[in-house]
């Protein structure tokens, strides 16, 4: 679990199609290759806080553009005045003050299950001299192996029911942390195999009627 952070929701990146990064602030929202002209066009979503949300392309709901964001994965508490956009963690409850994203570490494990995902899934993350490999800058993290189909898809089982269950508690997306694990994978991963199984998360966001949000890698947006 990451640090919070106050600061304007700016160029933040969403996956608003299931192989597309867009960015939604100070940027156009882009479209599909397939999309046709005006797909893109959003309409505001008056169904939470006043002027919160926008629905884009797909009928998912986007956080209207310049909006305040609060980053409180280290535990939710009540936002600032002035905040609509807040993100936790996936096992803490939204804030209801607008527009809710639940994170959700997707390419590494979360410290506390750590070693009862590798023990349960030994396959699923790297290893060094038959030792998990961990990211230097968060130690108490292991590195998912996403280097085959198989493995991603394996992977992607395992996250689906957190996507899927973000939904159900009232998240309007998720964002879908350590796209940029292969930077840290001592050569045994490469940004295609992580972008593969990002859109598989992105699919399962999508079904589930949530956008798909990543900050590590933004220039990698369509």
């Amino acid at each position: 679990m990451r640090g919070a952070v106050l600061r304007p929701f700016s160029c933040a990146v969403l996956l608003v199609s299931a192989c597309l990064l867009v960015s939604v602030s100070g940027c156009s929202l882009g479209d599909d290759a397939d999309a046709g002209q005006g797909d893109d066009t959003v309409t505001a979503d008056t169904t939470g806080t006043a002027g919160s949300s926008v629905v884009g392309h797909g009928g998912v709901t986007l956080p209207l553009p310049g909006s305040a964001f609060d980053y409180q994965l280290g535990g939710g508490y009540p936002p600032p005045p002035g905040v609509t956009v807040v993100a936790r963690d996936r096992t803490d409850r939204p804030a209801d003050a607008g527009y809710d994203i639940c994170y959700v570490n997707g390419f590494q494990t979360q410290p506390a299950e750590s070693e009862s995902f590798a023990d349960a899934n030994p396959d699923l993350v790297l290893r060094v001299d038959g030792e998990p490999l961990v990211d230097l800058g968060w130690p108490d993290e292991y590195v998912y192996d996403t280097s085959t189909d198989a493995k991603r898809s394996a992977l992607a089982a395992v996250v689906a029911p957190w996507i899927e269950q973000c939904r159900n508690d009232g998240y309007k997306a998720v964002e879908i942390d350590n796209l940029d694990s292969y930077t840290r994978s001592n050569d045994m991963l490469s940004a295609d195999d992580n972008l593969a199984l990002a859109r598989l998360f992105a699919d399962t966001a999508h079904r589930a009627g949530l956008a798909i949000a990543q900050k590590n890698t933004a220039d990698r947006a369509g």
